[in-house]
């Protein structure tokens, strides 16, 4: 993984030849008007939220999923990791997202755009990660979960929502940690899995452990499987919607456009269709212009 990678999305478009620029130029018209004064102007410009809004809603359906998957990931992306989640090869988009200054830096290890996770949130259904929801967790219930988790105590809260995160980016763990939850409880994780990723609960921030829990949900909140972030409101981490999808954020890839459904009609009923559709239209014109002639149409201030 390199690690020499502009600075900036403005240092990389300095890198950039004039054939690639003129790429992005056609990929985000949007950019060009006003001409941006230099590079800098232009690397702005292509950041802020309404251009790159306009970028994400020109992708076809497999670009949207595989910005999402980059948007599951940190920064740099790993292409091989993007491939694993996505299941399918994700190499042509993301030289596409490349090309349109949505991802910059080494092909190898890029990095994606702030803006683009700003304007995308919790992709695909899935929560945030555990190490950000647990954010929401003051000093005395982290030190009571990482206590249940077996991890070791500390009085840091960020430490501790840090080994918390450690222990749920290992899959064998986090496998073992879910497979030792009750069905009932199994059963609750299973019904969030594919989103929406936060459930109602009332007093979600009540104090529990593992060896006192009395119902599913508290069972979970014991292990840290799912997060209170508001008083009536959890959330399944990221990582733990991951596990439960299998290790893919969508439930397939779709790489190809689907097949259209068609319905044969005979070629000479469509033209006397047509050709009834045109003359309902003219008529309609007609009528509003003989209207006009005797009503006219009052004139807007604006």
């Amino acid at each position: 993984m390199s690690t020499d990678r502009p600075r900036s999305l403005a240092e990389e478009l300095r890198s950039r030849s004039d054939a690639e620029l003129a790429g992005l130029l056609r990929a985000r018209p949007d950019l060009v008007n006003p001409v941006p004064s230099d590079l800098a102007s232009l690397a702005a410009r292509a950041a802020t939220r309404p251009s790159v809004q306009r970028a994400l809603d020109r992708l076809d359906l497999f670009g949207v999923q595989v910005v999402e998957v980059l948007c599951a990931l940190p920064d740099p992306v790993v292409p091989a990791r993007v491939a694993e989640l996505l299941g399918a090869d994700p190499t042509e988009r993301m030289a596409a997202l490349h090309e349109q200054a949505l991802l910059y830096g080494d092909p190898g290890a890029p990095f994606l755009l702030r803006t683009v996770r700003e304007v995308v949130g919790n992709p695909a259904g899935l929560g945030p990660p555990v190490e950000q929801a647990l954010a929401a967790y003051g000093p005395a219930r982290l030190q009571q979960l990482v206590a249940d988790l077996g991890l070791p105590a500390g009085g840091d809260p960020v430490a501790a929502a840090h080994d918390v995160g450690v222990l749920f980016a290992d899959d064998d763990r986090l496998d073992a940690l879910m497979a030792g939850a009750s069905p009932e409880a199994q059963a609750a994780l299973a019904a969030l899995a594919w989103g929406p990723p936060t459930g109602r609960v009332e007093r979600a921030r009540r104090d529990v452990d593992a060896a006192s829990a009395g119902t599913p949900v508290e069972e979970l909140l014991a292990r840290g499987l799912l997060v209170a972030t508001e008083p009536i409101t959890v959330v399944l981490p990221r990582e733990v919607g991951l596990r439960l999808r299998g290790g893919r954020v969508h439930e397939a890839a779709l790489p190809a456009a689907p097949a259209l459904d068609l319905t044969p009609r005979d070629p000479h009923e469509v033209d006397r269709t047509a050709a009834g559709a045109a003359f309902a239209f003219i008529r309609g014109v007609e009528d509003l212009l003989e209207l006009w002639g005797t009503e006219p149409a009052k004139v807007l201030r604006a």
